[in-house]
């Protein structure tokens, strides 16, 4: 889990309303190890000594569900509060994603995840659960670390070009990604044409290996096994 040396400075509203939600802590929740001003667009490294932030939740309403979206800024930018948000900007934006390749036990491995720290809405009765970590555990995708045990996902696949990744899955999954060359990985595809990938609650700037075990372990994280198609 991150080491954090930033103080945070959280008003009671925003407090109450995280307890509702059922996350005391959601920088442990979401493990963040940095974030992004929502006001100036700096981006603050929290295990560093700096400027105190302010933690800020955007609420709104969307096909009558209440949403939330987790937010910080600078204490001298803006204070923390419960603000009103528009529901069409509150959803992870799919241009707004962070992705890393690494390779696990020889497996090829891709996470990615909105560079937001969670948006979250109100589902049947008072339960709260994770916008885009719901969304792809009910496209396939499962909380296992077992991947030795994970056929590949129907429909899905990991296209690999030169310069970019993109992870196609039935309308409207399309996820493309600039990438520079790393060599284990493409060894890894070449040996066996699959790759493992993990999305949900992860902070892609701090996401190792260990990483990918806590984020299933604790819930933040869903993996699908897909097969590799080379069009370079």
């Amino acid at each position: 889990m991150t080491r954090r040396m930033r103080r945070i400075v959280i008003h009671p509203d925003v407090s109450a309303l995280l307890g509702e939600m059922g996350k005391g802590d959601p920088l442990k929740a979401v493990d963040i190890a940095s974030v992004d001003c929502t006001v100036c667009g700096e981006r603050e490294v929290l295990a560093l000594d700096g400027p105190p932030l302010s933690m800020i939740l955007e609420k709104t309403k969307k096909n009558g569900r209440q949403m939330v979206r987790l937010q910080f800024a600078h204490e001298r930018c803006a204070p923390s509060a419960v603000a009103h948000g528009h529901p069409d900007e509150i959803e992870p934006a799919l241009e707004n994603l962070a992705v890393i390749l690494m390779t696990r036990n020889g497996v090829a491995t891709l996470a990615f995840a909105p560079r937001s720290p969670f948006v979250a809405s109100q589902g049947h009765g008072d339960d709260w659960e994770d916008l885009w970590t719901a969304h792809f555990r009910e496209a396939g995708f499962v909380a296992t670390d077992a991947s030795a045990d994970l056929e590949p996902l129907q429909e899905w696949c990991v296209e690999v070009r030169a310069t970019a990744i993109t992870i196609v899955g039935p309308a409207p999954h399309v996820y493309e990604f600039a990438v520079g060359a790393d060599p284990a990985w493409d060894e890894a595809i070449r040996e066996r044409p699959l790759c493992l990938v993990i999305t949900g609650l992860l902070d892609i700037a701090d996401f190792d290996s260990k990483g990918f075990h806590q984020a299933v372990d604790d819930g933040r994280g869903v993996v699908a096994l897909l097969k590799v198609v080379d069009r370079r």
